[in-house]
């Protein structure tokens, strides 16, 4: 989780499956890796710990993320970016303790 200050509010980002599943139930998909995706990745870890925020208000706070200057936004997006892969690098796991019986 990090946690950034913008505009004298902490906000924390973490992004975990449930985030990214509220996301697409709301139609938030990250379907590539274009700047609108950065986004709605920053709108997702957004989710978690503050699961009122909207859409419109998540884009802003990127925005003054960007124009502020204070955080380097490459950087926030590499640690979401790394949170999002960690979420679903248990989906396929060859070493879970149990295995489903086929009957």
């Amino acid at each position: 989780m990090i946690t950034l200050e913008i505009k004298n509010r902490e906000y924390k980002l973490d992004i975990v499956r449930r985030s990214v599943k509220k996301a697409e139930d709301l139609g938030v998909v990250i379907k590539s890796a274009g700047f609108g995706a950065t986004y709605d990745l920053f709108y997702i870890a957004l989710l978690k710990e503050q699961p009122k925020i909207t859409l419109d208000k998540a884009y802003e706070l990127f925005d003054l993320l960007i124009d502020e200057g204070e955080y380097n936004p490459s950087e926030v997006l590499d640690i979401l970016g790394k949170q999002l892969e960690e979420a679903f690098s248990k989906i396929d796991n060859p070493n879970a303790k149990k295995k489903l019986l086929n009957r």
